[in-house]
This record gives C-alpha cells, structure tokens and sequence, in this order.
C-alpha cells in the first residue's frame, strides 16, 4: 500500500486517518463455514511508504510528519516542515 500524499488539497488534518493505518491486529475469529474474521475488521498488514512533496501549508504537509512520528513505514519524496498554515479563524455570517 503505497500512502500517496504529493497532490493533497488539503482540508482536514490526517490524524483520524493515520490512527486508521496505525490499527493492530488484535486475534483472529474462527468460523465453521466461510473465511476467518479479524478484529477489527480492518487492519492494513503491509509495508506503507508514504510519498510526500513540498507546498503550501495544507494537510499535505502535516501528513507526513504525523505518518514519520507514529513510525508507520519510510517516507519518499521530499522533506516537509509539518506545518499547518490557515486551519483557524473562519469568519462568521453577518456583520
């Protein structure tokens, strides 16, 4: 699974998302008939590299690093500051 980050518009920060790849594998579910289940449902049990490049402050920027500090497999590309430029200060309606 490659974790392509290059042209992130941005939007929202990646921590939900890095928590997602970041999921164990907790035990395994035997069933009589059919596959066997995991728990959770989801875990991604792969090598992960994560490609990144250099821009404006956007979630493109902040992904990486959070990917880099929660250790979950090599970055290519480009080293980015992971920083956030602009997530605060939505102005109101009205006057």
């Amino acid at each position: 699974m490659i974790i392509d980050e290059r042209f992130n518009s941005g939007g929202q920060t990646p921590d939900r998302f890095v928590e997602l790849l970041d999921r164990p594998l907790r035990n395994f579910w035997a069933v009589r008939d059919g596959h066997d289940l995991t728990s959770p449902d989801t875990t991604h049990m792969v090598p992960r590299p994560c490609s990144s490049t250099v821009g404006p402050g956007r979630a493109a920027i902040v992904s990486p690093y959070y990917f880099k500090q929660s250790k979950l497999g090599p970055l290519i590309g480009q080293r980015t500051w992971g920083g956030l430029i602009g997530i605060t200060g939505v102005p109101g309606f009205g006057g």
